[in-house]
């Protein structure tokens, strides 16, 4: 995950460093009208792709951070359903063990509660 990170942060910084280092036309020259509708054309065809490039990586990153939260959360949720199933399976078991505990409990109710015979 850090690898992809990285690698978008990479193909950001080299469509920002592009767009900065773009030529720009100097405006000392004298430009024919139609040269220069051309140098403009091809500037926005290379600003859109360095957009595209750089959506394109927004749009990857965001999709990893929603897959990585899904599957956060899904482990969460299968954490607390395990947590719960062994929870009633202890109750079970419990209420098992207090179930024995009341019967020999009475019975030794019924031992204790007998008169002994004397001879």
């Amino acid at each position: 995950m850090e690898d992809d990170a990285s690698a978008m942060n990479d193909l950001l910084d080299a469509a920002i460093v592009n767009s900065i280092l773009a030529p720009t036309p100097s405006l000392s020259e004298p430009m024919h009208y139609q040269q220069r509708q051309k140098l403009e054309l091809a500037y926005l065809r290379q600003q859109a792709v360095d957009l595209k490039l750089q959506l394109d990586a927004l749009t990857s990153t965001k999709a990893l951070e929603v897959q990585t939260s899904s599957n956060y959360w899904e482990k969460v949720a299968r954490n607390q359903k395990l947590a719960s199933e062994m929870a009633t399976l202890e109750n079970a078991r419990l209420k098992r063990v207090m179930e024995d505990q009341l019967v020999l409990a009475s019975a030794l109710e019924k031992v204790l509660a007998k008169r002994p015979r004397l001879a």
